[in-house]
Order: C-alpha cells, then structure tokens, then sequence
C-alpha cells in the first residue's frame, strides 16, 4: 500500500494500450490489481506488416516497464496491452529507487520476478525451436491454468495464437483436437483444462 500512497493510481479498460515504446517516458508501472486467476495484461511487439508476438503475459500484482530503472527503455515497437479491466501505479524511476532503498524487500521481489521472467524467455526460446505448434500451445495451457480460476483459461484463440506465433486458423484446429481427446473443454473465449497429465505428455514435459 505505501506503493499506492508514492504513485499514480491509474483505470484501465479492457483493450486499451497502456504503454507504448513510441512514448518518450522512462517510468515503471505496478499493478496492485486484485484480479487474481485473469490475464490482466500482455507485452506485445509488432512487426512492420502487423504479425504479432508476446513478450509477456503479466497477471495481477506484479509490475512492467522495470527497464527504466537500470535507464533503459521499453523495448522497441512493443506495447502493453490491457486483457481485463485493472488498476495501474505509475513510479517515476526517482520515485521507484527511493522505494527500493526505504524497503528493500521490494528490490528482492523485482530480482525474483526478473529471474522468473529470463527462464520462462529462455523455456519459449526452446519451445520456438525445436516443439511443434500442438506441443508448444500444450505447454502454454500448462502455464497459463497455474494462475487459472477453476483452470479455466480466458484468452481468444487469436490470443493463443499470439502466445506461440502462429496462426489463429491453427490454434483453432490443435484446441479441437485437444478437446476430442478429452484434454480440454472449449467455451467462448475460454479454455478448460480437463487433462493436465494429457497436457504435458502433450507437450513432451
């Protein structure tokens, strides 16, 4: 809460681009949100002719933009992009060193997240290499239930697809089949892990 007190509180709705690397700021951003089992935001690059990758996905209670603090910037054609209603805490770099020398509990957390972050780039980096589309979508269902309410997943399918770079079309067909071997249970916008076994043999875990 002394987070609250030291920043700026801010409302995000659903969709919008809360970040943008085109804007010339050099601030970190927290969510306190207390949504917790939903996607509450996505680090998106785009290339020049509109093919999407994400970065990152980023539930409730953690932060982005941390880059400002060591005076680096967001990465280049990368965008935050709201998936839930939330609540934002903008830090100034300033404000965001001066938490971190009065509670340095608060700088420990930023290197466990950041340690979390670099295995999972590095676990996605294998995945791209060297699994196939239905093994790496196996694997991102895997990791996305973790923090899933009743391992229910709410992402579109071109969100999915987003996820692991490639194709909505593609992520449509590999869900159907998960579901008619009985892995998964489809809804609007929702994914119901039904098999987690299933999944990671699935996924080659």
């Amino acid at each position: 809460w002394h987070t609250f007190r030291t920043g700026e509180l801010i409302v995000f709705e659903r969709g919008s681009i809360r970040f943008s690397s085109h804007r010339n700021r050099r601030d970190s951003e927290f969510s306190p949100g207390p949504r917790d089992g939903h996607l509450d935001r996505v680090i998106v690059r785009e290339s020049a002719d509109g093919k999407r990758l994400v970065l990152a996905i980023l539930g409730p209670e953690t932060f982005f933009g941390e880059m400002a603090l060591i005076g680096q910037r967001f990465p280049q054609d990368s965008t935050a992009e709201a998936l839930e209603e939330g609540v934002l805490c903008v830090l100034s770099r300033r404000d965001l060193e001066r938490l971190i020398l009065d509670h340095p509990k608060v700088g420990l957390r930023f290197l466990e997240q950041l340690s979390a972050r670099l295995l999972e780039t590095e676990m996605s980096v294998e995945d791209f290499a060297f699994k196939s589309v239905p093994a790496r979508l196996a694997g991102l269902l895997l990791r996305l239930v973790e923090t899933a309410d009743d391992r229910a997943i709410q992402a579109s399918h071109q969100e999915l697809g987003d996820m692991i770079a490639t194709y909505r079309e593609t992520v449509t067909l590999t869900l159907n089949q998960f579901q008619n071997q009985g892995l998964v249970d489809l809804g609007r916008r929702s994914v119901r892990v039904l098999d987690v076994k299933g999944l990671r043999a699935a996924a080659g875990a």
